[in-house]
Formats: structure tokens, C-alpha cells, sequence
């Protein structure tokens, strides 16, 4: 029930339709889930330099510096290429 919260987006709502639990039920197993993860994350999610002394270099190219300066980068170092649609109208 969580990854499917969390990989679909869904809300709780649809959680409470899709699994017939009540949403009391949903929210408080969620949160159980969560609560275990931020257990978790302290001994398994560490950046590699913990200093952050070091940009990465992905981020000191050029065309990422001027929008990235100082950042220090995604936690285990990976840097995904996106491209962002407008959704203004013309």
C-alpha cells in the first residue's frame, strides 16, 4: 500500500478505495512505513563526501554552473537529464 501511494502518485482517498481499507486504517499504516524508513535512512542514506567541501562535477559544466552554483548534488551523486514542457499558452 505505501509504494503504491508513493510510486503512483495516489492519495490516501484512492488508497482507501483501491485496498477497501478505511482511511483511519491507511494513514496510520503509512505513517507506521514511514516512520521504519526514516529509521532506516540514517544508517543506509549517506552523501559520499559528508563534508559537501566538493561540488560535483557535473555541476561546474558550464551550461549547470550558473543555475547550480554551490549546489552539492544528488545524495548518492547521479545527475538525471529532464526536460521541462512550458504549460504556458501562446
Amino acid at each position: 500500500m505505501f509504494l503504491w501511494i508513493v510510486g503512483g502518485p495516489q492519495s490516501f482517498a484512492q488508497a482507501e478505495n483501491r485496498f477497501v481499507r478505511s482511511l483511519w486504517t491507511v494513514h496510520t499504516k503509512f505513517k507506521e512505513v514511514l516512520l521504519c524508513l526514516r529509521k532506516l535512512a540514517k544508517d543506509n542514506i549517506k552523501p559520499r563526501d559528508p563534508t559537501f567541501r566538493h561540488e560535483h562535477e557535473k555541476i561546474k559544466e558550464e551550461r549547470f554552473w550558473p543555475h547550480f552554483k554551490g549546489a552539492i548534488g544528488a545524495i548518492d551523486g547521479s545527475h538525471v537529464p529532464v526536460s521541462v514542457q512550458c504549460a504556458c499558452s501562446m
